[in-house]
């Protein structure tokens, strides 16, 4: 067995000097586990903002849909009134054509 010398560190020096390390070590990977957890928070707080924000935007976009959807409903309904009342019309415009019609024979015939 050799005796260590000034330049070779004891075995206990060379233990203490492993230790250090291994503090320094431990200390950086905590430190990094930390740094990583705070960013998983930040990350799940964007994600849980970005799902918030998409559900308030299906909500107007449900609430624009719903409306369109009674407008919709509105227009088929006047469509089908109006379209109902055509035919009145069609017989109304006939009747004053012939009344109108009538009038001018009977005004040129007894004028």
């Amino acid at each position: 067995m050799t005796t260590p010398t000034a330049a070779t560190p004891s075995i206990e020096e060379r233990m203490a000097n492993l230790e250090s390390r291994m503090g320094t070590l431990e200390a950086v990977m905590t430190l990094f586990i930390e740094e990583q957890r705070e960013h998983r928070r930040e990350v799940n707080a964007r994600f849980d903002k970005i799902e918030e924000d998409q559900r308030e935007h299906r909500r107007e976009v449900n609430a624009r849909f719903d409306r369109m959807e009674t407008r919709l409903d509105w227009l088929e309904t006047r469509i089908d009134q109006v379209a109902s009342s055509i035919p009145r019309m069609l017989y109304a415009v006939i009747g004053i054509f012939t009344a109108v019609t009538v009038a001018l024979i009977v005004s040129n015939v007894v004028g």
